[in-house]
C-alpha cells in the first residue's frame, strides 16, 4: 500500500501545485480580464519628514474585498532588516488604507511599497522617501548641480563636472538627505533654460545671493527655490577683433565674441569668406583664408529664446605680398659684394 500511497501523494501534489502555479501567475491580469481598471497604490505625498506620517491607500480593489485580503510589503532602500508586512482590509468600494510611521532612523530611505490582493492576486507599487533637501525653481527650467558631502565643517571645492545634477523646475525634487554632520552643496547656473538671469536663492525668509551654496544639514525639511528673472533677449554683442584683416593661407586667432546674457545660438549674414567660419554654438569666428576679399560687412547674430542682439564685424582679406630678389651681377667672388634688387607685391 505504501507504494501506491505514495503515488497518489505525488500526484495530488503534482495537481495541487498546478493549480496554485495557474492561480498565482495566472490570475495577474485578473482585473481587466473582466472589463475593469486595475487597481492602485499611492501616497499622499512624496516625501516625509522624520515624526511625519506616510499615508498610504489604496482604491481599485474590488477583487479582494474582505477581512486583511490585500497585503503590503514595505522594504527600503538603504536595505534594512526587519520585514514590513501588513495585511490590511478592503471595503465595499475596493478602497483601504495603511499608516506607516516616518523615523529619524529614515532620512536618505527610498521606500518601495508593492500591495498585492490575495484573491486576484494583481501587485501595484508605488514609493517614498524620507530625504530632506529640495530644490526647484520659480521658472520652467534650470539645471542645478549638486552633491553631498559627509563633513560637519566645509563643501569641498570640486569641479562642476564631479557633481550632480537634476533638471528643476516648479516642482521640488528632493536631492539630498542631511543630518548635522552633513553639508550639501548646491550650484545654481548663471541663467535658466529660458534666458532668465539668476537672482537668488531663497527658503522661507531666507535669501542668498550667490549661485553656490553650502547648506548645513538637520532634522528638518530644507526647501530651496532657485529665483530667476523673466525672460531676457541677450544684448551687448561685440568682438575681439573688429575690423579684422586677414591673409590668404594663414590661419587666423580666433575672434571671440563678448554677450551679455544667454546665447543659446548664432548666426551670420553674408557667408564670411572663404575658409573662415562662425561657430553656432560659440559664435567663435575661425578658419583659414583661401581667397582674398575686400572689406565687407559681416552681421553676426546672437539668439536666445527671448529675443536676439547684432554686431556688424568688418573683415578684410588680403594676398600674402610676394617678395622676390635678382642679383644685379653675380661676377663677384667670395668676400666681394654683390648688388640685389627686391620686388614686393600684394
Amino acid at each position: 500500500m505504501q507504494p501506491k500511497l505514495r503515488v497518489l501523494l505525488s500526484t495530488t501534489l503534482l495537481v495541487l501545485f498546478s493549480f496554485l502555479n495557474v492561480f498565482a501567475f495566472g490570475q495577474t491580469t485578473a482585473y481587466t480580464e473582466i472589463g475593469l481598471a486595475n487597481p492602485i497604490v499611492k501616497t499622499d505625498k512624496l516625501d516625509y519628514s522624520p515624526g511625519e506620517v506616510a499615508h498610504i491607500t489604496g482604491s481599485g480593489w474590488v477583487l479582494d474585498k474582505g477581512i486583511k485580503r490585500v497585503s503590503i510589503n514595505i522594504t527600503e532602500d538603504p536595505w534594512f532588516p526587519d520585514v514590513l508586512a501588513y495585511w490590511v482590509d478592503v471595503d465595499e468600494n475596493g478602497n483601504w488604507s495603511l499608516d506607516y510611521q516616518i523615523e529619524s532612523r529614515h532620512i536618505g530611505v527610498k521606500f518601495t511599497v508593492i500591495a498585492t490582493g490575495l484573491v486576484s492576486n494583481y501587485k501595484a507599487e508605488t514609493y517614498f522617501t524620507d530625504g530632506n533637501i529640495t530644490v526647484k525653481t520659480n521658472v520652467s527650467a534650470a539645471t542645478i548641480y549638486y552633491k553631498k558631502y559627509s563633513s560637519s565643517t566645509f563643501c569641498p571645492n570640486e569641479p562642476i563636472d564631479e557633481l550632480n545634477s537634476v533638471n528643476a523646475n516648479t516642482s521640488s525634487t528632493i536631492i539630498a538627505a542631511a543630518l548635522s554632520e552633513d553639508r550639501v552643496k548646491v550650484i545654481a547656473p548663471a541663467f535658466s533654460d529660458a534666458g532668465g538671469a539668476f537672482i537668488s536663492w531663497s527658503r522661507g525668509g531666507t535669501t542668498v545671493t550667490t549661485r553656490e551654496m553650502c547648506i548645513i544639514g538637520d532634522q528638518n525639511t530644507q526647501n530651496w527655490t532657485a529665483n530667476y528673472s523673466s525672460c531676457v533677449a541677450p544684448s551687448n554683442l561685440n568682438y575681439s577683433a573688429n575690423p579684422a584683416t586677414y591673409c590668404v593661407g594663414t590661419t587666423i586667432t580666433n575672434n571671440m565674441p563678448s554677450v551679455t546674457g544667454m546665447v543659446t545660438s548664432y548666426s551670420v549674414s553674408p557667408e564670411l569668406p572663404a575658409g573662415l567660419s562662425l561657430n553656432t554654438t560659440t559664435g567663435v569666428i575661425s578658419g583659414t583664408p583661401t581667397a582674398a576679399s575686400a572689406a565687407a560687412n559681416y552681421t553676426i547674430t546672437a539668439t536666445n529664446s527671448c529675443g536676439s542682439t547684432t554686431a556688424i564685424v568688418s573683415i578684410n582679406v588680403r594676398e600674402k605680398p610676394e617678395i622676390t630678389t635678382a642679383p644685379v651681377a653675380d661676377t663677384e667672388c667670395e668676400g666681394g659684394t654683390a648688388s640685389f634688387t627686391v620686388a614686393a607685391r600684394g
